[in-house]
């Protein structure tokens, strides 16, 4: 049994034009990524202790589709109070102060306030705690943008080529 192999050849017009578009892409996925990395950080700028922090990185996934990559990385103590807050607990055992206590985020919102109280170390069972949401809410809002500035961004690349203004760069194969 012979196998078939399809081979496309591009002409270097078509090329250097797909290299140009996936250069505006790389550039914007870039851009979304510090800004995906800034949202994350204002939400736990007054956090005492571990805090997580973030990489972002974009990768080409043949042949001009960019995918912008957020890790959370650091302290794996922090790493676990943004994954316990952002998706919830069905119990916790950390004791806090009650009367006085109130959390330095809310829930299903971006930022980081005061918060009052102190935790008073493990203790019983107590119902869990709310989830935020933050990846969920953060990624919808620049979702939005990210919609937009894609268009932006191909229209850009294709100005580029009847311009003129190659970059050089050969992005063929990732």
């Amino acid at each position: 049994m012979s196998k078939q192999a399809w081979v496309v050849k591009m002409n270097w017009d078509a090329r250097t034009q797909t290299n140009l578009i996936f250069e505006e892409l790389m550039k914007l996925g870039q851009d979304m990524g510090k800004a995906h990395k800034a949202e994350r950080e204002k939400t736990i700028s007054s956090w005492q202790g571990a805090k997580p922090s973030w990489k972002t990185f974009v990768r080409r996934i043949f042949p001009t589709m960019v995918k912008i990559v957020v890790m959370r990385i650091g302290d794996p103590l922090g790493k676990k109070k943004w994954l316990w807050l952002d998706e919830g607990t069905k119990v916790r055992y950390m004791g806090v102060n009650w009367p006085n206590w109130q959390s330095k985020t809310k829930v299903n919102w971006i930022g980081s306030g005061q918060g009052k109280g102190h935790v008073t170390g493990l203790g019983y069972p107590w119902p869990g705690i709310k989830a935020r949401n933050w990846n969920k809410i953060i990624n919808k809002k620049l979702n939005k943008q990210l919609e937009k500035r894609v268009v932006t961004s191909i229209r850009r690349g294709l100005r580029r080529r009847k311009a003129g203004k190659t970059s050089g760069k050969r992005f063929l194969y990732g």
